[in-house]
């Protein structure tokens, strides 16, 4: 989570699961549906950590809608009535066991982690052969981090994100890269410039995949050097200076690490809240798959993660296709590398011009970027910015998806410069405020926040 207090300080809260105390050596296979693929939650303490820094209304009031969500239920959307004949888009869903869950947790939040509740959690985990301890969820605590930072020359902006095991880092380089091209609108006029264009962003986004295989856990595996050169100008432009205009190249071009052995958007949810008072807070929430682990809580009604996914196992590719690295494997009370990548960029005038988040795996980092540029360099309105077409390249599989509604030529176009051009349904899920005025400046003037919630997914933005 990413916030923003008036008054100019910029914070990281992160409220990342982490690894239990015991080290635990398991089948892939068990990783995602299981009780040995929970990794201790995180969320409530990070969420309590923050309101007793900042929070001005009562604990058990912000729960309480949520509480009523689930005693008197939701109505099924379209998203979650894809399959079987069980419920139906507009069906009415109640959890009330999650409901007196979210009622004890409303009296005291830390009983989580501490009370008669974590008990609860403990045993509906090890009724799915989990291990998490009572110790386990007693010695969680959430972490609070500064920022990083990079400027974009480009409309002389200043983009904040999380630190490892977040992947702000990697999206923020992903734009201080294609900062140095100074894109503007007529960069994506017409086929030609698009195409040469769409073909740099796709080179970016393979060299910010190679390095994040580096990265990991800042608290257990030493990666200051590797930031401080992701954000560092002489770094990116040598980087930058790599890259063929004419053609793309092999994996190993690029200078990953990965530990080889010869999807839809999943669990994930990001809002940004903005305030009259200019405080900002842009937050990412997961389970990571759909339904997490697949374990939901017989005396809690909890929907548990399958976060241990999120670790590298050697010789041996995630649920997103991405392969083991070293600085990511398991270690005890070490948090696993997420794409997570909530993002606020700052104007010259120190004031918040645009917050973006996003949810999807490893297309998260990709689909900020992307909305981000078409925003505040090809100067796309924010409805138009986030529905554009996108792309997307993780580097492994040595793949460039397209979303439906590529432009042909522009497909054609890149394959022409090698390219392995494939389908994909949908590359992430974006949501976005901006402070909107007449020019690239984005100086703010009152009333002109503008908010998109992407429509690949659903959902919709609230102002009050």
């Amino acid at each position: 989570m990413t916030e923003k207090r008036n008054g100019g300080t910029v914070m990281i809260f992160l409220l990342r699961e982490d690894r239990s105390m015991f080290y635990l050596r398991y089948h892939r296979k068990l990783v995602s549906k299981c009780g040995l693929a929970i990794a201790v939650p995180g969320e409530i303490a990070g969420l309590y950590e923050a309101w007793k820094m900042f929070g001005r209304v009562e604990w058990a009031q912000l729960i309480q809608p949520t509480i009523t969500l689930c005693e008197e239920g939701f109505e099924v959307v379209k998203s979650l009535a894809k399959d079987g004949e069980l419920i139906e888009e507009g069906d009415i869903i109640t959890n009330e066991k999650l409901g007196q869950t979210m009622r004890r947790i409303a009296q005291d939040p830390m009983s989580f982690y501490t009370g008669s509740l974590a008990q609860d959690i403990v045993d509906d985990i090890a009724e799915y052969d989990g291990i998490i301890t009572l110790e386990d969820l007693a010695q969680y605590a959430p972490k609070i981090k500064a920022p990083l930072n990079i400027s974009l020359d480009n409309g002389d902006f200043t983009a904040f994100a999380p630190v490892p095991p977040a992947s702000g880092v990697v999206s923020n380089f992903m734009l201080k890269v294609l900062d140095g091209y100074n894109f503007g609108p007529e960069d994506v006029a017409d086929d030609e410039n698009k195409i040469l264009t769409y073909h740099r962003i796709a080179e970016a986004f393979k060299f910010a995949y190679a390095k994040r295989t580096h990265l990991g856990d800042e608290d257990y595996w030493d990666v200051e050097d590797l930031v401080r050169n992701l954000t560092s100008s002489d770094y990116i432009n040598d980087i930058r200076r790599q890259i063929n205009d004419s053609f793309t190249q092999d994996i190993d071009y690029y200078g990953p690490t990965f530990d080889l052995d010869g999807n839809d958007t999943m669990g994930t949810a990001h809002m940004n809240v903005y305030t009259s008072e200019g405080s900002a807070v842009s937050l990412t929430s997961t389970i990571n798959l759909y339904f997490g682990s697949k374990v939901r809580g017989s005396r809690t009604g909890i929907m548990f993660n399958d976060e241990m996914d999120d670790f590298s196992t050697p010789g041996t590719s995630n649920s997103f296709g991405v392969p083991a690295s070293p600085a990511n494997y398991i270690e005890p009370g070490k948090m696993p590398m997420s794409s997570m990548s909530p993002t606020m960029i700052f104007n010259r005038n120190g004031d918040v011009a645009f917050m973006t988040g996003a949810a999807g795996g490893t297309r998260i980092t990709t689909a900020v970027a992307f909305v981000t540029m078409n925003s505040l360099w090809f100067d796309m309105h924010l409805l138009e910015a986030t529905d554009t077409p996108r792309l997307h390249h993780q580097l492994v599989p040595n793949e460039l998806r397209l979303e439906p509604d590529m432009d042909e030529a522009v497909e054609n176009g890149l394959r022409a410069k090698e390219h392995d051009v494939t389908a994909i349904s949908y590359v992430g899920v974006v949501g976005t405020i901006i402070n909107y005025c007449s020019s690239r400046d984005f100086l703010p003037k009152e009333g002109c926040l503008g908010a998109v919630s992407d429509g690949r997914k659903g959902g919709a933005p609230s102002g009050f």
